[in-house]
């Protein structure tokens, strides 16, 4: 049912022409660049909610994100505070078993974003491993004012958005 409102939502925002009928398949009219600048207004930052640890469970699969990640897509310099991203569920049962250590809203070692959605859905085929995507990361930034980190964004969108004018 979530995929066949998705679908609806982007034939309502003329993201997609929709085919078929009990099979369908969707279309895109638009390139990559097109469909991007037409799309951007109505996505909103993955991140749900921002915590800090001290430490998390040995081989759980987290992902860097925020100004971590950006270093792995622009020139921008690393910053001395740790970003990951986790996915609710798995966040919310980590924390429910206690698995975090020093959890709290202020200070930490690490800065941890829980995220709405799985980071490894996207990140699989475009991140590096254990990288969250460039465009979702591009949009957990979209209301930060740092010119360093609007130039870093930029450079994301010349790179995979401009980049990819062709497809």
């Amino acid at each position: 049912m979530a995929i066949t409102k998705a679908i609806k939502n982007l034939k309502v925002h003329e993201l997609c022409e929709i085919e078929g009928s009990k099979e369908k398949n969707i279309r895109f009219n638009q390139n990559i660049t097109e469909l991007w600048f037409k799309a951007s207004p109505l996505l909103t930052s993955p991140v749900l909610k921002k915590v800090y640890i001290e430490n998390y469970p040995e081989g759980e699969l987290l992902f860097e994100s925020n100004t971590s990640a950006l270093t792995e897509y622009t020139n921008m310099n690393p910053s001395k505070q740790q970003f990951l991203a986790i996915e609710k569920n798995q966040y919310f049962k980590l924390k429910k078993e206690n698995k975090f250590q020093g959890l709290n809203e202020f200070e930490g070692k690490y800065y941890l974003e829980i995220w709405k959605y799985d980071p490894n859905i996207l990140s699989e085929s475009i991140a590096q491993e254990s990288v969250v995507d460039p465009l979702s990361l591009y949009l957990c930034f979209t209301d930060n004012q740092d010119e360093r980190i609007k130039m870093a964004l930029e450079q994301i969108i010349k790179k995979y958005i401009y980049g990819n004018r062709d497809r």
